[in-house]
């Protein structure tokens, strides 16, 4: 094994370097102030049958994604920071969108997050748009979860 190769097992990645590139902003967390923000933790991203699977999928699995937006809501609510939850819809007027980058085109073509209206949960339940089951429990339980999803 190289000196290299000790140095890495051995290193704290989470430490700040001795000099660091940029400068120091003097942030400090405080727990009173903090929020867990948790963006599109929805079926269309993360089951194997959402429809951006094919594009996310082999991340998703790889780095465990589930199970750890899992840990981040369970350790939020052991510790009693807030969540807000800021899912991604898309209606029926949202297709005729003249702009937007390759990504939101397809986001459009595939069906991603598509919601039958804003104020109807038509077809709602358990569809690409709406949250993983295992995460519904961590917003129904007054654990200060925040959320614009309907059932929040």
């Amino acid at each position: 094994m190289t000196a290299t190769d000790q140095a890495l097992q051995h290193a704290d990645y989470y430490e700040d370097p001795a000099v660091g590139s940029l400068p120091t902003t003097g942030f400090v967390f405080r727990r009173e102030t903090a929020a867990l923000v948790v963006v599109d933790p929805q079926n269309d991203f993360l089951t194997e049958g959402g429809v951006a699977w094919g594009l996310v999928g082999e991340s998703v699995v790889e780095n465990d994604t589930v199970a750890n937006i899992g840990r981040l809501f369970a350790a939020a609510k052991d510790a009693g920071i807030p969540v807000a939850i800021s899912p991604h819809y898309y209606y029926h007027s949202d297709h005729d969108w003249n702009f937007g980058g390759p990504s939101e085109h397809l986001m459009h073509e595939i069906g991603m997050f598509d919601r039958s209206g804003p104020l109807s949960l038509e077809g709602f339940d358990r569809s690409g748009a709406d949250f993983l089951e295992v995460y519904k429990p961590f917003k129904r339980h007054g654990n200060g979860t925040s959320s614009t999803d309907p059932i929040g």
